[in-house]
């Protein structure tokens, strides 16, 4: 269930779903990562800051499940009151420790810029361009690799602006 959980959609990714998606891309977070920190065992410092931030990154997430338009978006402050509550519970019932507790108050999470680190990089298409690249091939009969290397220019009836436009959209 975790692995399929729906996370709510991002901008230029579209639905996010489970546990090791919902890191990437809320987070930047590695799953991987995020696990095996949470299995070490050493007690120094920097070991305790890294587990108490992946408990915090996928407690938050299984939180957020319940609401996650909102609890991912503009109900931030909410979920990092929820969070911090259900770590105390869990220190409370003898699920984790003091420490990891305390390592894991302590941690805050950090959003993901999408502006500067995109889910998905994207890549410079102009579909005019490949359409008529293609039918010109046709026309030609000959494969793009060899139309690239011929010493031509073609017109289309193709709208650059409006296609442009199309595209963006």
């Amino acid at each position: 269930y975790l692995n399929s959980v729906p996370l709510s959609a991002v901008p230029g990714h579209g639905e996010v779903h489970g546990m090791a998606e919902g890191l990437r891309v809320w987070y930047g977070s590695d799953f991987n990562q995020a696990n095996e920190a949470l299995t070490r065992t050493a007690t120094d410092p920097q070991t305790m800051a890294a587990k108490g931030l992946a408990l915090r990154e996928m407690l938050s997430l299984m939180i957020a499940q319940r609401r996650p338009s909102h609890y991912l978006t503009k109900g931030r402050d909410e979920l990092v009151d929820l969070t911090d509550s259900h770590i105390r519970l869990l220190a409370q019932n003898g699920v984790i420790d003091a420490p990891f507790a305390a390592a894991a108050l302590a941690s805050k999470v950090t959003y993901r810029d999408w502006a500067t680190q995109p889910t998905i990089q994207p890549i410079e298409t102009n579909k005019g361009i490949s359409v008529a690249r293609s039918r010109l091939a046709g026309m030609l009969n000959r494969p793009l690799y060899d139309l690239d290397r011929l010493d031509l220019s073609a017109t289309s009836t193709l709208q650059g602006e409006l296609q442009t436009q199309a595209t963006e959209y």
